[in-house]
């Protein structure tokens, strides 16, 4: 994106968050898309290169590095996940493949495979772990226990990088010693899930006050939302990809709507063309914009709609149809060439509706500063005139045409006389 947005690409997923209850869904935007992912039957796992993968009824679900991918449909049994280097997936038949060629017509074997990750015993970091009677125990190098008993209920021990890891009740831990931290992931299905709220009837009143812009913080998280399926119908945003702001001057954006507060709050912004829901948290105030006066005071709409913003869209729109000859009062303007964040020039106008008042912008193009409702020229008859004096105008007219008709046809005579009297002098030879 021309900003500097990255697009994050988002899959499906097979764990609950706590953030929403999955079916009331989310009054605000979320602050943060960190949650501990809770399986049903956590069958296996692998950690590498920022990225995390869970194993559950024959699906791979993949976190990290800002995105969420489900692999499924698998043509065999997946039973195992590795990561050496890079990923890969065991069958139920032993043999071993790339998980990059998952889905791929043609995945070959990768024969005489061999893992190097550590699952029994672990010593790492003065900490032993290690497996007796089916519980896992943690003792310093002097084999002395850290736990009071043993870390009770763990299973599936495994080692990746400077990390150890085990499960418990389906859920994925770090083990550091005796202390034991639930591993979170980014979990992007949130967005699908935000309530509308009092946006739409926001976002279609008339404008009033100034126009607020916003600084967006850098390295943080908003979802593009699309604005025009917005109606009065609408219980949640149609949202799309999530994206993360990542230019090193962070970029501006026009502030369309926003409610809550820094800890619970939603706001809806433009830039770049586009609109986006965002946390308050995530922006800051950048200038309060005071309207420029405009040149002209009053108007005529040719085309289009008034607009609560100075940004076109179907959810900003205040007047339901096409208006067109309707005459206007111009309050102010604002042009894109001072604000970077607006796509058009705008005027902001205000004109009666019935006995509503209605305020909104309409784009420089679809107003016209010319009114086209003026009345026509009227003339006043003079109350002396007399039909005669209609008459000897007229009878002037028809002499001046009779004395050039006359003289036409004397021209014409003596021209046509002069051409006789040649031909004849040449006929004789004289």
């Amino acid at each position: 994106m021309c900003l500097g947005f990255c697009a994050l690409g988002l899959g499906g997923t097979a764990f609950a968050s706590a953030d929403t209850d999955g079916s009331d869904g989310a009054e605000f935007y979320p602050s943060s898309f960190l949650t501990v992912p809770t399986f049903d039957d956590l069958e296996d796992y692998a950690v590498g290169e920022g990225r995390t993968l869970f194993l559950q009824d024959n699906c791979i679900y993949e976190y990290g590095n800002e995105r969420a991918i489900t692999y499924e449909n698998s043509r065999k049994t997946v039973t195992r996940l590795y990561f050496e280097d890079d990923f890969y997936y065991q069958t139920a038949d032993g043999k071993v493949y790339a998980l990059e060629n998952f889905n791929a017509d043609d995945n070959p074997e990768i024969e005489d495979f061999a893992s190097s990750t550590k699952t029994d015993e672990i010593a790492l970091n003065g900490y032993i772990y290690f497996f007796s009677g089916g519980e896992l125990y943690v003792t310093d190098k002097n084999h002395v226990d850290v736990a009071p008993a043993h870390l009770q209920n763990f299973s599936n021990l495994k080692q990746y990088g400077d990390t150890v890891y085990a499960v418990k009740e389906n859920v994925l831990y770090t083990l550091n010693g005796a202390e034991e931290t639930p591993v979170k992931v980014e979990d992007f299905k949130l967005t699908g899930q935000i309530k509308v709220g009092g946006a739409y009837a926001a976002l279609t009143s008339s404008a009033s006050g100034d126009l607020n812009f916003v600084n967006l913080k850098n390295e943080r998280y908003m979802t593009e939302v699309n604005l025009d399926k917005l109606d009065a119908d609408s219980e949640y945003f149609e949202t799309g990809d999530t994206v993360k702001i990542v230019v090193a001057d962070t970029p501006t954006a026009l502030l369309l709507y926003s409610v809550g507060n820094d800890t619970d709050g939603l706001s809806i912004i433009a830039a770049g063309g586009k609109t986006y829901l965002i946390h308050p948290a995530n922006t800051s105030p950048k200038t309060v914009y005071a309207l420029q006066d405009s040149e002209y005071k009053d108007g005529t709409i040719t085309m289009g709609y008034v607009y609560s913003a100075p940004f076109e869209s179907v959810g900003t729109q205040i007047t339901p149809k096409l208006i067109s000859g309707v005459t206007v009062k111009i309050l102010g303007e604002v042009r894109k060439e001072t604000n970077a964040e607006l796509k058009d020039d705008f005027y902001l106008i205000e004109y009666a509706d019935g006995e509503e008042t209605v305020k909104g912008y309409v784009r420089f193009g679809l107003l016209s500063t010319f009114t086209f409702n003026e009345e026509p020229p009227q003339t006043t008859p003079d109350p002396d005139a007399t039909f005669d004096d209609v008459i000897k105008p007229v009878v002037l007219i028809l002499i001046v045409i009779l004395l050039i008709a006359i003289a036409v046809g004397y021209i014409v005579y003596v021209g046509t006389s002069d051409k006789r009297k040649t031909k004849k002098t040449d006929k004789n030879g004289k």
